[in-house]
């Protein structure tokens, strides 16, 4: 018998107003990307274009809090889309699977055997007459190994989330042999890095949710090299969230620097960590930045 290492990413839908799973999908382009859909054929969405989740590290690895939030603003950096995560905080919560109204992301293990080859599950409810959905919740098992890092024997927390989080788009699992480059492709192997978008991954938020121009982004604490260097409770923080906000996000080019700058902040923050020089350097640069949209403004 030979052993597949591919782990399916599972998404279990639950109706908040029936008692059985009426979850399906449809291709709305060949092989591009697949929404789901009620059983009356209605497209599942959100009821606005945000959604909010807390966030609950414990389980996680080292830097697996920034690591969803850095997979939430890959979301947001579509530009064609204008769609928000919004990261409300952490939490202690555990309450996962529960329509509450609260969406949140937790670590924990995964119990029985249908779950023996899942990497993370994200439990929505949607109403079955509107196709609104109404709660997301994102469990990764932790009876697998995660890693935020390039570890070629664990799973990779940001390339996961960046997953489920299309799950809690509404967008589907994809198994083609020509979906394999995609977010949204269905198996992973420990050690594979996807935490960029393929073009069907972003026409998939784009056809759920059209629009363009300035998106609020996620704001990421904890590893952001500019509150590093400067302490989270620094006044310039806010020149630099409208410089990222306001300029940066606003083309295809400062989306790049915006993705880059939180994927490396982990790197650059040890780097600054290790040579003083480079922390004057950092610290220099942020609140020259930071001055200049003073300015601006």
């Amino acid at each position: 018998m030979s052993v597949n290492n591919n782990q399916p990413l599972r998404c279990i839908a639950l109706l908040c107003t029936c008692s059985v799973l009426v979850l399906w999908s449809c291709s709305e382009n060949a092989h591009g990307f697949q929404v789901s859909k009620t059983d009356g054929g209605l497209a599942i969405r959100w009821p606005t274009t945000s959604a909010g989740f807390y966030i609950n590290p414990a389980g996680a690895p080292s830097a697996g809090l920034s690591a969803i939030q850095a997979a939430m603003q890959t979301w947001i950096n579509v530009t064609t889309s204008n769609f928000s995560f919004v990261y409300k905080g952490q939490t202690s919560s555990t309450s996962f699977g529960q329509n509450d109204g609260s969406n949140m992301v937790c670590f924990g293990a995964l119990v029985g055997a249908q779950y023996d080859s899942t990497l993370a599950v994200n439990t929505i409810f949607f109403n079955g007459q509107t196709g609104l959905l109404s709660d997301s919740d994102i469990k990764f098992n932790t009876n697998f190994t995660w890693a935020t890092g390039n570890s070629p024997d664990a799973y990779d927390v940001q390339t996961i989330a960046l997953h489920e989080l299309g799950h809690a788009l509404a967008l589907d699992d994809l198994y083609e042999s020509g979906d394999t480059a995609k977010v949204m492709y269905g198996y992973c192997d420990p050690g594979e890095i996807k935490r960029f978008l393929s073009q069907d991954d972003m026409d998939g938020i784009t056809y759920l949710y059209p629009g363009g121009g300035t998106t609020t982004t996620t704001t990421i604490t904890g590893s952001c090299p500019a509150e590093f260097v400067l302490g989270q409770d620094h006044p310039d923080l806010q020149q630099l969230r409208s410089l990222r906000d306001g300029l940066l996000s606003r083309s295809v080019v400062g989306h790049r620097i915006i993705q880059m700058y939180y994927n490396n902040s982990d790197s650059i923050n040890a780097a600054i960590e290790r040579s003083p020089v480079l922390r004057d350097a950092a610290r220099s640069f942020f609140e020259t930045a930071a001055l200049v949209m003073v300015k601006k403004q």
